[in-house]
């Protein structure tokens, strides 16, 4: 694989990550108001989605060529995405962190972080 095209799939990828987390239309409040809920399908869905939208910008040669490394990464995605939300909102809620205490967004920004790590270690796996 090029650098470039592991570039574009790495920008794909945060790209669909922004689209399947931020906008309310992918992510229903059932999903966000329970993903701090250990096993509710609204975190399950959530974390669905999002192995869904990486499945679509996978390039197809590599779904076909190499089915069993692709379904591990969306297999490792989605254990990652769902334990990360669900500790994200168990722990905040324990804290009693809101949007008004810094230690909110500070997790949410690790939140995001550990995202994104995923990510490139799907990448540097197709590498």
């Amino acid at each position: 694989m090029t650098p470039q095209a592991a570039l574009l799939i790495m920008s794909s990828l945060i790209f669909k990550h922004f689209i399947f987390d931020f906008p309310i239309s992918m992510q229903t409040p059932w999903m966000f108001l329970n993903k701090g809920k250990y096993g509710h399908p609204g975190g399950l869905a959530h974390a669905g989605l999002h192995i869904v939208g990486t499945f679509l910008v996978i390039p197809w040669a590599l779904v076909f060529y190499k089915p069993f490394m692709i379904t591990s990464m969306l297999i490792f995605e989605f254990l990652v995405h769902y334990h990360m939300d669900w500790f994200k909102v168990w722990y905040g809620t324990r804290k009693k962190w809101t949007p008004q205490t810094p230690q909110f967004w500070t997790f949410l920004g690790i939140d995001q972080m550990v995202h994104y790590f995923t990510y490139i270690i799907m990448v540097w796996w197709l590498i």
